[in-house]
């Protein structure tokens, strides 16, 4: 049983407990509030075993959690075994929360041509060093993620999600993820190439191409400024930890300020100032090494730029 009412209060989630001892809490979904002020909490209902709202209907208890808490799968795992309990509020919980896949798929492959050979070109590269080292594969330019890079995520040796990069101007998005019911390990619980980190200092980057122009070697990155705290455990266990999020952008500076606060009870942090009015996805060979010498990283590395 999941014990509801311990996981608002933890959580800073307003609720209130009505006389007829039903549990109500603002519904994450329709944000729906019928009643005179949105401190009465009538949008979400929470009844014995089923959280319902009167607006929108039934929900399971994992996808509430996950919508109240702004956590992953991932991280839904661990609140649930926080919170199980004989007491409160409690809602019964399906086996089918805590599925996942155990083996990732990837279609609609095809061998690299020139459209995505000139496209990694374009951006300093040698393709087919950078494509071997980090096992770049590559769409068809029709379907659902047609003309993408995709970007393997390994974790633990093993591949568990992936990421892709938009190699037309035209794309809306320039970046797409693995959806999350596919993924073996949610990729925002880890972190980019953790595994081929193996020294005392790590250097953290915002996106992969970020982190493929500066060698790979000793960066990891965490997929976008919005990190989460499954990402920050990882990194306590690096003696030193430097944090280079894209220049010159308020979000960004924010994002790292605070992961710099969440780390520094646990190692030492510093935020680097690249002082370049682009980011490091666009370094060239000459200014990537400048900066591996100024991490104190090796520059013995493998060579994949042009």
């Amino acid at each position: 049983m999941f014990d509801f009412e311990a996981f608002c209060k933890d959580y800073s989630i307003p609720y209130r407990i009505r006389k007829d001892d039903i549990l109500t809490f603002n519904c994450p979904f329709c944000h729906s509030s019928s009643g005179k002020s949105a401190h009465q909490y009538t949008g979400g209902f929470l009844f014995g075993k089923t959280i319902t709202c009167f607006r929108c209907g039934k929900h399971s208890l994992k996808e509430t959690i996950i919508a109240l808490s702004n956590c992953s799968e991932f991280e839904y795992k661990d609140i649930f075994k926080r919170y199980y309990s004989n007491n409160g509020f409690q809602v019964r919980v399906s086996d089918e929360d805590f599925k996942r896949p155990t083996k990732l798929v990837l279609n609609n492959l095809k061998e690299m041509d020139e459209l995505y050979a000139d496209y990694l070109k374009q951006r300093g590269f040698n393709p087919f060093a950078v494509t071997k080292k980090f096992n770049f594969k590559f769409t068809n330019h029709v379907g659902e993620l047609a003309s993408r890079i995709i970007i393997p995520i390994f974790y633990q040796n093993k591949l568990v999600s992936f990421t892709s990069r938009a190699i037309l101007s035209n794309a809306k998005v320039r970046y797409l993820s693995c959806p999350d019911r596919k993924e073996v390990v949610p990729h925002k619980s880890i972190l980019y190439n953790i595994d081929n980190c193996k020294g005392k200092s790590v250097a953290v980057v915002e996106g992969p191409f970020d982190l493929i122009k500066a060698g790979g070697n000793d960066f990891v990155a965490t997929f976008g400024t919005s990190w989460k705290p499954a990402q920050a455990d990882l990194l306590k266990n690096y003696e030193h930890v430097f944090i280079l999020f894209d220049a010159g952008e308020e979000e960004a500076a924010k994002h790292a300020k605070d992961l710099a606060k969440a780390l520094s009870l646990f190692t030492k942090v510093d935020i680097i100032d690249t002082e370049t009015p682009y980011d490091i996805g666009d370094f060239s060979k000459d200014e990537v090494m400048e900066l591996r010498k100024f991490l104190g990283f090796s520059s013995n590395i493998e060579n994949i730029w042009r």
